[in-house]
């Protein structure tokens, strides 16, 4: 198809040129393609990308999340509904597996395992808690101070903008995001130190100035074992 398109360009052009050769410099002129966009600047879509999380209040999506590592045989895809609300609250209630709970409250952070019937908490504080999605709750996301940033690979089209950490040794390598329309993150990939793809994909947003304050509470069920992990 792509040598298909090539040839038919090929043949419009010198079409072009032998009409234009008879019909003088003028209409030559005017038959010339314009000239490409030029690509912005990995620093200045980093800082649009800043501006467009600061200004987000809340907003609650549908969500996919796609577990890809050497370790797995296929990868692990699960469903749900995402709740944020900015600084440092995010709720993902998952459809599949259906019950599983993840939860920042402001403080801690909540793992609800219904199937374990588990709950694992731990402190929300400091860089060595950051899973790469907690980006979106930052208060102030400082991306230029926080990471080197560049242009990832190009991906059916779209390239996303790539944040590696500038404190080596962190959970995970880079980040991948890709935005929509409005400059809100689509699509977050997180990339382990190992080759693993943790793939966070968004879709249908709704912007909201504030979410139910319920929303980010959670008590572990009666009989529930209980892990507390301390910083």
């Amino acid at each position: 198809m792509r040598a298909i398109r090539a040839c038919q360009r090929i043949g419009a052009l010198l079409a072009a040129v032998a009409v234009a050769a008879l019909a003088g410099p003028g209409w030559a002129a005017e038959a010339r393609e314009e000239a490409p966009k030029p690509v912005p600047s990995a620093t200045a879509a980093a800082r649009r990308l800043e501006a467009r999380l600061a200004g987000v209040k809340a907003v609650e999506a549908d969500f996919t999340q796609t577990l890809d590592t050497p370790a797995l045989n296929e990868p692990q895809v699960e469903t749900g509904r995402l709740f944020l609300e900015r600084p440092g609250k995010m709720r993902w209630d998952y459809t599949r597996p259906a019950g599983k709970l993840a939860l920042a409250d402001g403080r801690d952070t909540w793992l609800w395992l219904p199937e374990d019937r588990v709950a694992i908490t731990v402190p929300l504080e400091g860089d060595e808690r950051d899973s790469g999605i907690s980006l979106l709750m930052h208060d102030r996301p400082d991306l230029l101070g926080r990471f080197n940033v560049d242009w990832g690979p190009a991906f059916k089209g779209e390239r996303p903008l790539r944040l590696r950490p500038r404190r080596a040794g962190g959970p995970y390598d880079a980040l991948l995001v890709t935005l929509d329309e409005s400059g809100f993150p689509r699509e977050i990939v997180v990339i382990d130190p190992l080759g693993g793809r943790l793939t966070y994909r968004l879709s249908s947003p709704r912007f909201v100035d504030r979410l139910d304050p319920t929303l980010f509470t959670f008590t572990p069920p009666p009989g529930a074992t209980v892990q507390r992990a301390t910083p």
